[in-house]
């Protein structure tokens, strides 16, 4: 399906406005392109700390989302809506980092329980290791 370059500034827009709220915690934009574009193992994010991302950094972003997933996925993960079976990196570009991370290691892969804020949200994921993560479950 051929994107637009209306819709690409759309769903940037979407990535900018919400990210620039107060109180919104969302991953460093310039650090979630370097691990796309590097192996994601080498990448440390960090969260974004009160400064509100760039045009141009929402932009890029919004490209990344358009070529790795379906225009559906970007516009929730742009408008901070996460589901069920979206992966890992879906999930930071949708929530950011969480505060806490608490790994289980049984013999099918990882259990990870992902904490947002102090006492929750909560976001659950499995997978065979830390790079097949994917949402199982949330609570609020």
């Amino acid at each position: 399906e051929e994107i637009t370059e209306e819709e690409v500034d759309s769903l940037a827009k979407m990535f900018c406005e919400d990210r620039g709220r107060n109180g919104v915690r969302y991953v460093n934009f310039d650090d979630f392109v370097e691990m796309i574009e590097k192996a994601p193992e080498e990448v440390y994010l960090n969260p974004a700390g009160n400064t509100p991302p760039t045009m141009k950094s929402c932009e890029t972003v919004a490209r990344i989302c358009l070529k790795r997933w379906n225009k559906d996925d970007c516009v929730n993960i742009a408008d901070r809506k996460i589901k069920i079976g979206m992966d890992k990196e879906q999930l930071i570009l949708s929530w950011g980092l969480p505060n806490h991370k608490n790994d289980t290691h049984t013999t099918g892969g990882i259990r990870s329980q992902w904490v947002y804020g102090d006492f929750g949200p909560y976001v659950y994921l499995e997978g065979e290791d830390n790079f097949e993560l994917k949402v199982t479950s949330w609570q609020d």
